[in-house]
C-alpha cells in the first residue's frame, strides 16, 4: 500500500509562476523577474536550458537570456519541471504502481 508521509508544499515561485502563465498577455520578462527571486529555481531552468535537449550552440548564462530564446510556454514548463521533480523521485523502493497513484 502507497503511503505517503509527508509532501512539501510547492515552491511559491512556480505556484505563481503557473498562475501567470494563464494569462493571455504574459510577456517573458514577466515570468523572469518572478523566478529570478528563487536562486534555486533560477539554477535549475539555467541547468535544463544549457542541457543537450535543447541544443543551444553556446551556454545561456542569463534567466533573461534564456526566457527570450525559449519563451512563454517552455520557461513555464521548465520551472515546472525544476519545482515538481523532487515529488517523484525512487528513493529506491517505491514501485510503478505507487509512483502512479503520487501522479494522479
Amino acid at each position: 500500500m502507497f503511503e505517503m508521509r509527508s509532501l512539501e508544499p510547492f515552491p511559491g515561485v512556480a505556484a505563481r509562476v503557473l498562475e501567470f502563465s494563464g494569462r493571455a498577455d504574459v510577456v517573458p520578462s514577466e515570468l523572469i523577474d518572478l523566478v529570478q527571486t528563487d536562486p534555486g529555481i533560477t539554477s535549475k531552468v539555467l541547468k535544463l536550458c544549457n542541457s543537450a535537449y535543447y541544443g543551444f550552440q553556446r551556454e545561456i548564462a542569463s534567466l533573461h537570456e534564456a526566457g527570450n530564446l525559449l519563451g512563454v510556454t517552455t520557461l513555464v514548463n521548465l520551472v515546472l519541471t525544476s519545482s515538481a521533480g523532487k515529488y517523484f523521485k525512487d528513493n529506491g523502493g517505491t514501485s510503478n504502481q505507487n509512483m502512479e497513484r503520487r501522479w494522479e
